[in-house]
């Protein structure tokens, strides 16, 4: 899977990169990093956790120190054996990444979701625990997998945006028209007024320096880079490893100083270009 929406598209199936798997022993050693002192979630995503070998264990490691964790999947090995094994590890949610048709890196999923939900209806794992998420750059795309989330009685939706890069350029084909923001928000707040489901979204601007996954989050990856949150690939370089945190805490003390990088100016979340 190298999904054009995946935030880490960059460094996908990249092999010079190094090891791109988390083992339980590394989780473990990085956990006794100060860093995760406050941290109460933890998301596991990018690539697809239920390839990764110690996945259980990993959460069963985080939910045994009562951090709340989260896990998005292609849902391609998403089954009632699987939901079941997720549910003995104590996952609290799972986001399910919808892919209404097979394109490049992608392969069409509705199904695989649809038997998920049917198996979770069934007992192997708590529907209200399951969230469906979506990314496009069309508002005809975001209206559909409404329908399809509304179909399958999903109680909670996600609206994904565009975050541009030079791997994804604003000006490149995969860029959101300039009508796109007006349409956009005309749907979610259609949704919402109809109120089947739970939707989720960057919904206004609030204050054009203020980022609460800057603020408040970080990434990182099997090569123990750092990012300054879930929409910037880690970069040893950039911004450091987990036993290299200047670099990290730098970034987002210029951010707490009202000096936006201009890595962050092109973000949904700020609200800069999208509204």
């Amino acid at each position: 899977m190298t999904c054009e929406d995946c935030f880490f598209v960059d460094i996908i199936n990249d092999k010079s990169v190094g090891r791109l798997d988390f083992d339980i022993q590394q989780i473990k050693r990085n956990y006794e990093n100060p860093l995760f002192q406050a941290v109460a979630r933890v998301i596991l995503f990018g690539g697809e956790p239920t390839l990764c070998k110690d996945n259980l264990e990993t959460i069963r490691f985080f939910r045994s120190r009562g951090t709340v964790v989260s896990m998005t999947s292609n849902a391609l090995k998403i089954n009632r054996e699987t939901l079941l094994d997720l549910k003995a590890a104590d996952l609290n949610i799972l986001n399910l990444s919808i892919y209404e048709k097979t394109g490049q890196g992608v392969k069409r999923n509705l199904e695989n979701i649809e038997e998920a939900f049917e198996a979770a209806n069934a007992g192997a794992f708590d529907p209200e625990r399951i969230e469906v998420s979506f990314h496009a750059v069309d508002v005809e795309s975001y209206r559909r997998a409404y329908e399809f989330a509304s179909k399958i009685g999903a109680r909670h939706l996600l609206f994904n945006r565009t975050f541009y890069t030079e791997t994804n350029p604003k000006d490149g084909e995969h860029s959101e028209s300039s009508e796109f923001a007006r349409e956009y928000l005309e749907l979610c707040a259609k949704i919402e007024k109809e109120n089947v489901l739970n939707l989720y979204h960057a919904s206004q601007p609030g204050t054009p320096n203020t980022c609460s996954f800057t603020e408040n989050a970080f990434s990182i990856s099997p090569t123990d880079a750092m990012s300054p949150c879930c929409m910037v690939t880690p970069d040893k370089e950039k911004y450091g490893t987990i036993d290299q945190l200047k670099q990290l805490y730098d970034f987002k003390d210029a951010f707490l100083s009202k000096q936006v990088p201009d890595i962050c100016k092109e973000c949904h979340v700020l609200g800069v270009r999208h509204f």
